[in-house]
């Protein structure tokens, strides 16, 4: 195969293909432009970090993708790097109230993680910690709130029906990550070159 197969809202493509490249392109770029007192491990490990952002879009709707292309264009054209923001919001939502707007976007993630846990005990100690930060660890929520606040409102708008729309099909939209995960991993050892960068295909 040629092309990724993972859209759960039946609208894979090329022109999905290409959203999802361009996002996880840029994104790879400004992650590995974030700076800090000690260089993270994981930013000398890009297939890694390529096979989580593409699992963590891959619910996400043509529609939600373009925004948030467009939110990463804007920030380019501004010499703004959003993973770096994403990892200052992280330190500040550790002590900060959920923001008013997307409390609905984390109340439904908290419970799709719970039931995603309560599904496979074995995940239990292998991720992280679902509202509990400590010195070396962030949580679950604050991760997400962090990574949420980097997205314009169009995009947050979008994203929250997609998700609204994934809870009346029935599914868990954590899950459908989880699977995509494990798909790409499995994927990884015949991974093939996508502009001098690790891409997969699936069945």
């Amino acid at each position: 195969m040629d092309s990724i197969d993972l859209a759960v809202s039946g609208e894979s493509n090329v022109e999905r293909d290409g959203l999802l490249y361009a996002i996880v392109d840029r994104e790879q770029q400004m992650f590995i432009n974030v700076r800090s007192q000690t260089p993270a491990s994981c930013q000398q490990n890009i297939p890694a970090f390529r096979i989580h952002r593409l699992s963590q879009l891959c619910p996400w709707s043509e529609a939600t993708l373009a925004s948030y292309l467009t939110d990463l264009q804007r920030a380019q054209n501004q010499q703004q790097n959003l993973m770096q923001k994403k990892y200052a919001l992280m330190e500040q939502g550790r002590s900060c109230a959920v923001p008013v707007g997307l409390d609905e976007i984390v109340a439904l993630q908290i419970i799709w993680q719970q039931e995603l846990l309560e599904k496979y005990p074995q995940l239990e100690g292998q991720g992280r910690e679902l509202d509990r930060d400590d010195a070396s660890n962030t949580s679950f929520k604050t991760y997400l709130l962090g990574e949420l606040r980097t997205f314009s409102t169009a995009t947050l708008s979008l994203l929250y029906k997609d998700m609204l729309a994934c809870q009346a099909r029935g599914e868990n939209w954590n899950e459908l990550i989880l699977l995509a995960t494990i798909r790409y991993q499995r994927l990884d050892e015949k991974g093939s070159d996508h502009d001098g960068q690790t891409s997969f295909d699936v069945d």
